[in-house]
C-alpha cells in the first residue's frame, strides 16, 4: 500500500502545473527562475522525474522484465508526460510544439534509463544483498 501511495503522490507533483504557481507568486517565480532558467537543469529534471517513475511502475507492479511489461512501463511515461504537457499548455499560452516534443523525447529517455536502473538492480550478484551477508554472519 505504501508504495502505491507513493506512484500516486509522485504522478500528482509530475503531472501538476507548476508553472502556474509560477505565475501566481513573485516569491515562486523569483526561485523557480534562479533554479530552473538553465535548459540543461529542465532537461536533467525530467530525467529524474520520469526515470523514478518508470522504476516505481516496475516496482509497484512487479512483472515480470520482459519486452511487453518494457513497451508498457515506457507508454505510461508518454502518457504521464503528455499528461504533463496538455496541462502546460493553457498557462504557457500557447500550442503544442516542438518544445513539448522535446520533453517528451527526453520523458521516454528518462523512462529508459529506470528500465536499466531497475534491471541492473535486478541483476546484481545475489551475495550484495545485506540481509544475506548479515544471516551469513549470524551462523558463521
Amino acid at each position: 500500500m505504501k508504495r502505491k501511495l507513493l506512484l500516486i503522490l509522485w504522478l500528482s507533483a509530475t503531472i501538476f502545473p507548476f508553472n502556474w504557481l509560477r505565475q501566481e507568486s513573485s516569491v515562486l517565480r523569483k526561485h523557480f527562475d534562479a533554479l530552473f532558467s538553465p535548459e540543461w537543469i529542465h532537461i536533467i529534471g525530467h530525467l529524474m522525474i520520469f526515470c523514478t517513475l518508470a522504476i516505481l511502475f516496475l516496482r509497484i507492479y512487479r512483472r515480470p522484465l520482459t519486452m511487453r511489461s518494457v513497451i508498457g512501463v515506457l507508454g505510461l511515461v508518454l502518457i504521464v508526460g503528455g499528461l504533463q504537457e496538455l496541462l502546460q499548455l493553457p498557462v504557457k499560452g500557447r500550442a503544442f510544439g516542438w518544445p513539448e516534443i522535446f520533453d517528451l523525447g527526453v520523458d521516454l529517455l528518462g523512462g529508459i534509463l529506470g528500465v536499466f536502473f531497475f534491471l541492473a538492480y535486478k541483476l546484481r550478484p545475489y551475495s550484495t544483498y545485506p540481509r544475506q551477508r548479515q544471516a551469513k554472519n549470524v551462523t558463521s
